[in-house]
């Protein structure tokens, strides 16, 4: 089964709350949501997908970003919640490392053009 990619998200926060502490086990993430734990192996084991009504729970409960879930897009957590101080938190999603190397790429070689055209360099 191809899984969608809010399921691939959804896994990512269940892990990443359970790492944090949020929930001490996946279990508790279940209970939480509403989801039986039976069903949080299979989404782990690309057996299924989550339903819509899950992954409004997840969000919901546990202040999660939205844009995490539906985009791929940092941050993880909503900054006007409460889990929002994990933001600062070195990146837990597993990012592609190649994407990152790249924005950094870019973003160093715009300052360097800057300092350039300001006579720094």
């Amino acid at each position: 089964m191809i899984q969608n990619l809010e399921t691939l998200q959804a896994v990512k926060v269940i892990a990443i709350v359970k790492r944090l502490g949020i929930a001490e086990s996946e279990a508790e993430v279940g209970r939480t949501i509403g989801y039986v734990p039976q069903n949080i192996n299979q989404i782990k084991s690309g057996k299924r997908n989550v339903p819509p009504e899950i992954i409004r729970n997840l969000i919901k409960s546990y202040q999660v970003n939205p844009s995490f879930v539906f985009k791929n897009e940092l941050p993880v957590f909503d900054q006007s919640g409460t889990n929002s101080h994990y933001n600062s938190i070195s990146d837990p999603t597993d990012k592609d490392i190649h994407t990152r190397l790249k924005e950094i790429e870019n973003n160093q070689s715009k300052i360097m053009d800057a300092l350039k055209k300001g006579g720094l360099l």
